[in-house]
């Protein structure tokens, strides 16, 4: 009975992700597909969340029963709703992943606001009971406020500071609103209060709230308040944007995908991409043997003459930071997409950071390699550059596949236009996540 309730909802999220390719490409979708497409996405994930609870109350029955059941029963029927609850979570990240496709229309260029959603936890799950249906009503009601988009923040993975986020069409997030609600009038009418923090006098047709929660749950709306007030304090006016030496390499996953063999060599800028197939990898006790079959001899080509050798292997796909770009945005095939987007591939990637260290000292860095921490400086005149956020610039070219050389240039660049902010300090500490 699970199982068709959970591959109906992935039926559902394919749907959701072709209308996002099509976005993508600038396809024409019908009004409706736009408009409803958050509320779409939204109802399909409460629709996960609710088996989610299902299994979960099936569970604590048979616990209570446990010492009246046939123990080889019981047994078999926990760990199949253990698995069954496993695959709803896997489910619902990739709604989320569909979700952040969306809201990365409108949050591209905010890596500030992003960062500070990031350090606020997600239990991975998506909301339900009364509060979870409010906040889909409330979307499905008010799809725009005063002439700017809602953008729903539980269908997401990247938005996680208030429910909402209300944004202009060129991109602008002009604020945040939390909701609450609850059944009045004998549980026959769902009433929801929103509490909202923006840039602007927004004009909201909803109730004030004050007087239908208690001190507790007023203490908590001032914190999250609080929290979206500090969302919105952004000096992001100030930061350098110049992407214009910045090339993605993604072409090399189409490659490997459609290699017999599962893999993309590039030796040019020493760059290797496996691709692995679903079934590849359960037909297979050992996965360690898969990879080393397919990459040992090249990873050997991959070592340069040089003292800056340092290889690595990650695994790329829907997993969420904030400076990545969401998957459905990738410049490779749709099909591909969907393969990773629903785990029918495994995609690696392994690249020799060789390159990008020889190219930084070359022009005029200082790299020291301590247990936990990359340190990089540069001597710009009267001050020193101090680079801080290093291990972004390497997700760079391991997840987002960006070209070596670039990134080099890049942080060149950031570095020597670092007395911008140094107030005449001798040493200038440049964050760099807030330039790319």
């Amino acid at each position: 009975m699970y199982d068709d309730k959970i591959e109906e909802i992935k039926k559902t999220l394919r749907e959701l992700a072709l209308i996002m390719l099509n976005l993508k490409r600038g396809a024409n979708l019908e009004e409706y597909e736009f408009i409803n497409f958050q509320t779409n996405l939204a109802e399909c994930l409460y629709n996960a969340m609710s088996v989610y609870r299902e299994i979960s109350q099936k569970e604590r029955e048979y616990i209570e029963m446990k010492e009246s059941l046939d123990k080889e029963d019981f047994l078999e029927k926990m760990q199949k709703w253990k698995n069954q609850k496993l695959e709803i979570k896997e489910v619902i990240s990739i709604g989320k992943s569909i979700g952040d496709s969306f809201a990365y229309i409108f949050y591209r260029d905010s890596i500030e606001e992003l960062e500070k959603h990031y350090k606020h936890p997600d239990n991975g799950l998506f909301v339900s009971g009364i509060g979870g249906r409010g906040e889909i009503e409330f979307i499905k009601e008010n799809p725009t406020i005063d002439g700017y988009l809602v953008v729903y923040h539980s269908i997401t993975n990247m938005l996680r500071i208030g429910d909402f986020s209300v944004c202009s069409l060129d991109g602008k997030v002009i604020g945040t609103g939390e909701i609450k609600s609850e059944y009045i009038n004998d549980k026959r009418v769902l009433a929801s209060s929103v509490y909202m923090s923006s840039k602007v006098k927004l004009k909201i047709d909803a109730e004030e709230g004050e007087e239908i929660y208690g001190n507790s749950t007023k203490e908590k709306i001032q914190k999250q308040l609080k929290n979206q007030d500090d969302l919105l304090l952004s000096d992001s006016g100030d930061i350098m944007k110049d992407k214009r030496k910045m090339n993605e390499q993604h072409f090399l996953i189409d490659a490997a995908c459609n290699n017999e063999k599962g893999i993309a060599y590039n030796e040019e800028i020493n760059t290797l991409i496996v691709a692995i197939k679903e079934e590849e990898y359960y037909a297979s006790e050992n996965f360690d043997d898969i990879l080393g079959e397919k990459i040992d001899n090249i990873v050997k080509k991959m070592i340069k003459d040089s003292p800056y050798n340092n290889i690595r292997m990650e695994q790329i796909g829907k997993e969420y930071k904030p400076y990545r770009q969401p998957i459905i945005w990738w410049n490779i095939s749709d099909d591909i997409i969907l393969d990773i987007l629903f785990d029918k591939r495994a995609i690696f990637s392994v690249v020799n950071f060789a390159t990008y260290y020889e190219r930084l000292t070359e022009m005029g860095f200082q790299i020291e390699f301590k247990e936990n921490e990359i340190v990089v400086g540069k001597k710009c005149g009267e001050y020193i550059a101090k680079l801080e956020g290093f291990e972004m610039i390497e997700d760079l070219i391991t997840h987002e596949l960006y070209v070596q050389e670039d990134i080099a240039e890049m942080v060149n660049y950031i570095a020597e236009n670092a007395h911008n902010q140094s107030d005449g300090e001798a040493i200038v500490r440049v964050s760099i996540k807030r330039h790319f």
